[in-house]
């Protein structure tokens, strides 16, 4: 799709003059032109290391699958009740209770 709203650029692969269809387009659209960018993209992408460390991280993750750990248990039956009513009575403060 070629749209008359960019003015004609020279392809970055093959040199030849092309009318962008979006502002970002950077190749004349040729699939040889597109296969090289991609190309050369994922290359640069590989040789950054980004590639390597999730790669890293992504098998690491699934030879060694996080453990479950259950929480520890804070609740202790003996006098919940009780503490519970204190805790509430606390945050409520006091009431006045004469006229």
């Amino acid at each position: 799709m070629k749209s008359d709203k960019y003015e004609p650029r020279v392809c970055e692969i093959c040199g030849r003059m092309y009318t962008p269809g979006r502002i970002d387009q950077r190749t004349c659209a040729s699939p040889e032109c597109v296969r090289e960018r991609k190309r050369a993209y994922g290359i640069k992408k590989k040789n950054e290391g980004v590639y390597k460390a999730r790669k890293r991280a992504y098998m690491q993750r699934k030879r060694e699958p996080e453990v479950h750990k259950p929480k520890p248990d804070t609740i202790v039956a003996i006098g919940y009740a009780e503490r519970q009513m204190a805790e509430t009575l606390k945050m409520a403060g006091k009431v006045k209770t004469k006229l």
